[in-house]
């Protein structure tokens, strides 16, 4: 029980750390934040999967 709660609690932090991500690095003056942000909200934890897959990552390694 106790590690399906830190699992909870660890994907809520992952959670919020790519809406936030999201927010701070998206370009403002096109509308890929506000996508970005309701496939976030909408989609909860494969949402920011996703984000972490198809933006942070390559963003990353540059």
């Amino acid at each position: 029980m106790v590690f399906l709660s830190l699992l909870g609690v660890a994907a809520l932090v992952f959670w919020i750390w790519m809406l936030i991500d999201c927010m701070r690095r998206e370009p403002p003056e096109s509308m890929e934040k506000l996508t970005w942000a309701l496939v976030i909200l909408l989609g909860s934890i494969v949402g920011a999967l996703v984000y972490y897959v198809i933006r942070k990552l390559p963003r990353d390694r540059i």
